[in-house]
């Protein structure tokens, strides 16, 4: 067995912490997203701009593959003028088909997107926000999937009530979990797979290989696991890849290793066998994860001790 080497720390950016990280096509541009706000940085340089949120929270983070919009899920930021794109009422599109009160009442909880425009999203009814006195007796839950730029909803994933949604995916699929079950999803929203993901942990992050072979699934035990998909067979298990819970996944661009962050500190990158590779102690709990396109650097985001982004060479 390799022993795995020690990441080469190539820049720190105090005061760049996101929730979610992205890099651009071109390598270059890179982004965060703390929920309330994005900001997009070039190179090894600082924050170039800096834009709130247009209203609602933002959840997941991506470049459009051709370079020109940032996904800042469930909105998108045309990067030409640096302006919003606003579709139509959000409210409208989760749950305009069962009625006012759900349409006042839906809310979205959480939100992943891929660089393809693909957006998924958790929604929840809150009677609070409906304002209304008459009952809802729809479903108080529901996975969408939507077009990242118009909105447009494309499916309706599932929908009900008392799903603990641990972790959501969106890249050639859309992936969602709970405790002990994964659920993936074809880009139009027909079903791929379901199947036995940790019994005994909330799956926390999740993450598709580029070609939509492999999914990584990481839970709140410090579990890492992967999967062959379509037919869901399981690949390596690593039963302590963190000390606690996984908060991020990331596979490389060439699909033949995974990087991984916890609220250990620690970055790692894993071969598909499960076999530690490199690693990294960042310092404080990691959030986000992003790598270059070529492959080249790891982008890690940590909000304590101190809020920053460290890159690393790979």
């Amino acid at each position: 067995m390799a022993v795995p080497i020690a990441l080469e720390l190539i820049a720190d950016h105090p005061d760049a912490y996101g929730r979610a990280l992205a890099v651009a096509p071109d390598g270059g541009t890179w982004a965060t997203c703390d929920g309330l706000r994005v900001r997009i940085m070039e190179g090894s340089g600082g924050i170039v701009a800096e834009l709130a949120s247009p209203g609602a929270q933002l959840f997941g983070l991506a470049f459009a593959d051709d370079g020109t919009t940032l996904f800042a899920a469930p909105r998108a930021l045309d990067l030409e003028s640096l302006g919003w794109r606003m579709p139509p009422t959000l409210g409208e599109t989760l749950a305009g088909d069962l009625g006012p009160a759900a349409i006042a009442g839906f809310s979205v909880h959480d939100a992943a997107v891929s660089p393809a425009g693909l957006l998924v999203v958790r929604a929840e009814f809150r009677p609070s926000r409906a304002g209304s006195s008459e009952p809802f007796a729809g479903p108080a839950q529901r996975l969408l999937a939507l077009d990242a730029v118009s909105l447009a909803r494309r499916s309706v994933l599932w929908e009900g009530s008392g799903m603990p949604v641990g972790a959501l995916a969106a890249g050639p699929g859309l992936a969602a979990a709970d405790i002990g079950e994964l659920r993936v999803w074809r880009e139009d929203g027909s079903a791929l797979a379901s199947f036995a993901g940790d019994a005994q942990a909330a799956t926390t992050a999740l993450a598709f290989s580029s070609d939509g072979a492999l999914l990584a699934g990481g839970a709140a035990d410090g579990s890492l696991g992967l999967w062959t998909l379509p037919d869901a067979r399981p690949g390596a298990q690593v039963r302590a890849a963190h000390a606690g819970q996984v908060r991020a996944l990331a596979f490389h661009p060439d699909g033949t290793r995974v990087a991984s962050a916890g609220e250990d500190g620690r970055v790692a990158v894993w071969s598909l066998a499960g076999e530690l590779l490199a690693e990294a102690e960042v310092g404080g709990a990691v959030e986000a994860l992003a790598l270059s396109p070529d492959g080249g650097r790891l982008f890690a985001s940590s909000a304590r001790p101190a809020t920053l982004v460290r890159v690393y060479a790979l």
